[in-house]
C-alpha cells in the first residue's frame, strides 16, 4: 500500500506476509508519505501482522529500513495489537523507518521479534527524524549491528521491555538503544526495560545527543552518555529479573528487583503527558498526542494501566515493562 495526500485508511485483522522489494525502495508493504502542502497520510492498523517482508537494496540509503512500514513527510501510523515478525532490510530499520521530520509513528501492545538488517541502524525500528511513541511493546531476538532501536527525533518508550540477544557482529559498537536526538528533540523513556547482557543498554552517540530517564527503568550496567534517574537501576542481566520468553510474544519475570521504587500510574500518565512535549505534525504536544490516543483506542480502559498480556497492573507499584503478573 502506498499512502499520499489525504489517504486515511483503516485495517484490522489482516496478515501481510511474503511481500519481496525486487526492483524499487517503495516495494514495502505501507509507504506513507505526501508532500501536498496542508494534507497528511494516515494509517491505522489494529491487530494485524506483518511477517516475511523484504524491502529492495536502494542505492540511496535514505529510502533503506522500514520493510513493513515507512513514514515519510506528513504521515501518521498508528498500530496497535500489531506483530512484526521475519521482516528483512539491508539497512536503518528492520520492520519501521520514520524518514522525515513530520512523520510520526504511535504503537501500543505490539511486538517486533526476529526481524533482520543486514547492515547497520536499528533491527527493529530506525528514526531518521520524526517521532515514535509505544506502550506496552516488546522488542526481542532482533539481529543486526548497532541497536535494536536507533536514530534521532523524538521517542518516547513507555511500559516497554527491550532486549538484544543477538547481533550480526558482536562488538562494543552494539547497544539496545542508540540515541542522536539532539536539544530539539526529546528521547525519553519511562518504566521500561533495556538489555543486553555483557554489552551497553543505552548508548548516546556523542555529547552533544541526549536521552532523558523520566524514571523507574530497568538497564544493563554499561551505558554511554547516559545519566540515569534516582528511580532508576542499573547493572540488571536477563537471569537477575528472571526474564523468559512467552510463546505469546513477549518476557514473563518475577518481579523481584531489590533497591528499586516503582512507578505509579499516575507516574507514569505524568510522564507521557509532559515528557515528551514537542510539537510535531498535527500535535502541539506529541506526548500528550499519544496519550489522547492511548485513551481512544482503548475504549473506556485506559491501556496504561494494562500490560501486554492483559494483566491489570498495580497502580500504586507497577512493574517495569511490557509484563506484569500478580
Amino acid at each position: 500500500f502506498c499512502l499520499d495526500a489525504f489517504a486515511y485508511l483503516k485495517v484490522s485483522g489482516v496478515t501481510f506476509a511474503h511481500s519481496y522489494g525486487r526492483s524499487r525502495w517503495d516495494q514495502k508493504a505501507f509507504i506513507l508519505n505526501t508532500s501536498v502542502s496542508g494534507a497528511r497520510a494516515r494509517v491505522d492498523l489494529a491487530d494485524c501482522r506483518f511477517h516475511d517482508i523484504y524491502g529492495y537494496k536502494d542505492t540511496e540509503t535514505k529510502y533503506h529500513g522500514g520493510a513493513a512500514v515507512w513514514v515519510g513527510k506528513n504521515a501518521l501510523a498508528t498500530l496497535n495489537r500489531c506483530e512484526m515478525s521475519d521482516c528483512h532490510s539491508h539497512s536503518r530499520g528492520g520492520a519501521i523507518r520514520v524518514a522525515e521530520s513530520s512523520g510520526i509513528v504511535f504503537l501500543n501492545e505490539c511486538i517486533l521479534r526476529d526481524n533482520v538488517l543486514k547492515d547497520r541502524f536499528g533491527s527493529a525500528v530506525h528514526v531518521t527524524a520524526g517521532s515514535f511513541l509505544a506502550n506496552n511493546c516488546t522488542f526481542a531476538h532482533n539481529i543486526g549491528s548497532h541497536a535494536v532501536l536507533n536514530g534521532g527525533g523524538n521517542w518516547l518508550l513507555v511500559n516497554s521491555t527491550v532486549v538484544a540477544d543477538y547481533v550480526s557482529s558482536l562488538s562494543d559498537s552494539n547497544m539496545v538503544w542508540r540515541s542522536e536526538s539532539g536539544t530539539d528533540r526529546t528521547a525519553a523513556m519511562v518504566n521500561s526495560i533495556l538489555l543486553f547482557d555483557g554489552y551497553t543498554s543505552v548508548y548516546i552517540n556523542g555529547s552533544s545527543y541526549s536521552m532523558t530517564s523520566l524514571g523507574y527503568n530497568l538497564t544493563g550496567a554499561n551505558n554511554q552518555y547516559f545519566t540515569p534517574s534516582d528511580n532508576d537501576l542499573t547493572g540488571c542481566t536477563a537471569s537477575g529479573l528472571g526474564l523468559t520468553w512467552s510463546d505469546d510474544g513477549y518476557y514473563q519475570w518475577n518481579g523481584a528487583v531489590s533497591g528499586f521504587t516503582k512507578a505509579t500510574l499516575t507516574d507514569v500518565e505524568n510522564a507521557v503527558k509532559t515528557g515528551c512535549n514537542r510539537s510535531a505534525g498535527p500535535y502541539s504536544n506529541i506526548g500528550q498526542g499519544f496519550y489522547d490516543w492511548l485513551q481512544e483506542i482503548g475504549g473506556g480502559k485506559n491501556p496504561l494501566a494494562y500490560d501486554q498480556a492483559g494483566n491489570a497492573r498495580n497502580s500504586a507499584a507497577m512493574w517495569p515493562g511490557s509484563y506484569e503478573k500478580h
